[in-house]
């Protein structure tokens, strides 16, 4: 329909695979807003020789900044992820994949002892994500935006 050769439709779909996930996650930020808030998207991004980085989205949550990046393949690294996080000197990040939800501490690259906590959900799960997300970083806490 797009004048696109079709007989490798898979590999259509594997190469726009990350691209569809982070469009569907951004889509459903967005929807998340709340009404009289409006509505906006903001990503990070740091140009350096050698060392771009860049987190696909960065939201506010109980009164916090929270760095989300969404990796659609098997494989990938958190490379930009944890650059953020040591920057910024933040400790709570959130991931969107196609792997079960896992809710861990990781240690961050480098000599310091850096522990963040690292929740990763999978995509379909994108719905749920103020309430998991107070649930893994805010556990006996309740959730301000209630």
């Amino acid at each position: 329909m797009c004048g696109l050769d079709l007989v490798g439709a898979e590999d259509l779909v594997t190469v726009n695979e990350g691209a569809l996930a982070e469009q569907f996650v951004g889509q459903e930020l967005l929807c998340a807003t709340r009404a009289f808030e409006d509505p906006q998207l903001f990503c990070w991004g740091r140009e350096a020789r050698n060392a771009n980085a860049e987190v696909d989205f960065v939201i506010s949550r109980n009164q916090d900044i929270l760095p989300v990046e969404v990796k659609a393949g098997k494989t990938g690294t958190l490379r930009s992820l944890f650059q953020f996080l040591q920057e910024k000197r933040r400790h709570q990040a959130v991931r969107f994949h196609l792997r079960p939800l896992v809710s861990e501490s990781v240690k961050l690259p480098g000599g310091e002892n850096h522990l963040v906590q690292l929740l990763s959900l999978p995509l379909h799960l994108m719905g749920q994500l103020d309430r998991l997300s107070a649930e893994a970083f805010h556990p006996h806490g309740r959730d301000v935006r209630e």
